[in-house]
């Protein structure tokens, strides 16, 4: 419980009071990738599509914010197209 009291310099006080919660545990994160069948040693035969799955007891999705990069074997920087979407 966060309870709050203030005065300001004409006297007037007010107080206000609030339940804080703190989440320690660490939301579960899993990453599916389609097509795994390889044209070559470089590139796949189709679109590759990932969907990323997050499990969160608290999860605020108006403040989810999800950034990624894409990089090759050699870890060079394939793309910064991002393409996403909270469902």
């Amino acid at each position: 419980m966060v309870n709050l009291h203030t005065t300001d310099f004409s006297g007037r006080t007010v107080s206000a009071s609030n339940i804080l919660v703190v989440d320690k545990t660490p939301p579960k994160i899993q990453l599916t990738l389609s097509n795994d069948s390889l044209a070559n040693e470089k590139y796949f035969r189709e679109v590759r599509k990932g969907q990323i799955e997050i499990e969160d007891a608290h999860l605020d999705f108006s403040s989810l914010q999800v950034d990624f990069s894409v990089k090759d074997k050699a870890g060079n920087p394939v793309s910064t197209a991002r393409n996403h979407a909270a469902c």
